[in-house]
This record gives C-alpha cells, sequence and structure tokens, in this order.
C-alpha cells in the first residue's frame, strides 16, 4: 500500500477509534442515544443502527449486525487497519502524505454510495418506502 493510500485507512482507522471511544463514554452515563434527526422528524439518519450493529458484529452476530445496519460490519475491520497503520507508521517514523485527488474522488463517491444505501435501508427497516 502506498503512502498516500495508507494516509486514508490511517484516517478512516483513527476517526473509527474515536467514534468507538465517544460511545464508550456516552454509553457510561447510561442515558439512551436518540438520534436528532429521528426524534425531530421520526425519519431515521443514513446511520441508524450503526452502534446497534457495530456492537452486534463485535459479539459475533453477523445477522444482528446486518440487520440493524449493514455498513456496520464494514467499521471494525476499517478501524483496525487504520489503527494498524497508523501504529506501523509511528514505528517507522514515517508521516503519511493524503492520498491523490483520484483516489480520495472515488472515496468520496463511493462513502456517498454506501450512506445513500445505507438510508434507503433505513427508510425501509422503518417502513417508510
Amino acid at each position: 500500500m502506498s503512502n498516500r493510500n495508507a494516509a486514508a485507512v490511517q484516517t478512516l482507522g483513527l476517526s473509527g477509534l474515536l467514534a468507538a471511544g465517544l460511545v464508550l463514554a456516552w454509553t457510561s452515563l447510561k442515558v439512551p442515544w436518540i438520534c436528532p434527526l429521528r426524534a425531530l422528524t421520526g425519519v431515521p439518519c443514513p446511520l441508524c443502527g450503526m452502534t446497534t450493529g457495530t456492537v452486534a458484529f463485535l459479539r459475533g452476530d453477523l445477522s444482528g449486525s446486518l440487520a440493524a445496519a449493514p455498513l456496520s460490519i464494514a467499521v471494525v475491520p476499517a478501524t483496525v487497519a487504520g489503527i494498524a497503520i497508523a501504529v506501523w507508521n509511528f514505528i517507522k517514523g514515517s508521516k503519511p502524505r493524503w492520498a491523490s485527488s483520484r483516489l480520495r474522488r472515488a472515496v468520496v463517491i463511493l462513502l456517498g454510495l454506501a450512506l445513500i444505501f445505507s438510508w434507503m435501508f433505513q427508510l425501509h427497516r422503518f417502513d417508510l418506502i
């Protein structure tokens, strides 16, 4: 993997680690998480079910993970890969550069399509379409 591609994976992985820390902090407060969009409009956001799906995936419940949010099965591997690359770069003492504009564009398009798919899934899951 080139140094530029590694930077993208590292950033996604560290973002996943940050999200995991925030979820752990929030759940330790014993306060239920309510999606602001769903609370205000009754319409689920594209990421509704991601925490439930990721926790189910970590517990080995693949069907529960897919039922809550199909994209959740990508969260753990992406986070682990990103952290591994960050550690490797730290050990090597290198500072990764961001990917080429062509790769960045492809990543943005893929993430956009994934969010659209996720939102359609959530709207169907809550019987809104």
